[in-house]
């Protein structure tokens, strides 16, 4: 779709992370371990917006 950008994330880590805490702010949904979201705007700002949300969740992962 013109002007989406879709996210996809994924965990290596069981128990660890649950990304679908990051795609449900952004959004999205899925499992804990593998889970989407999409975004209206530049590709730029859907990073943006993903790794400050990642950062706010588990901040232990580093910065953006």
């Amino acid at each position: 779709e013109p002007g989406w950008v879709s996210i996809s994330i994924r965990s290596d880590e069981p128990g660890m992370y649950d990304v679908s805490r990051i795609a449900k702010i952004l959004g999205g949904g899925g499992h804990p371990f593998a889970s989407s979201a999409k975004y209206n705007g530049p590709v730029e700002l859907a990073r943006k917006l993903f790794l400050e949300t990642l950062q706010k969740i588990y901040p232990d992962l580093g910065q953006p």
